[in-house]
């Protein structure tokens, strides 16, 4: 629709731009949004937070999991 990309995300915003200027009254554009990427990899990398060394190097109390590595 905008044609700036077709992630589930960006349509989803597009929608909601839409909805609000037909039934809201609102004045809202697609120009000003930060347009997003992702990137999807096998096995799934993410991260949200402090990193363990980050922690460890603040001193804070946390708890802190691994799993083992998978060998195919």
């Amino acid at each position: 629709m905008n044609g700036r990309g077709t992630f589930t995300h960006t349509l989803w915003n597009d929608y909601e731009v839409i909805a609000a200027n037909l039934f809201d009254g609102e004045s809202r554009s697609f120009d000003d949004r930060i347009m997003t990427y992702a990137v999807f990899v096998d096995p799934p990398f993410a991260r949200v937070g402090m990193s363990e060394e980050e922690v460890r190097k603040d001193g804070r109390d946390a708890l802190i999991a691994t799993m083992p590595r998978c060998r195919a």
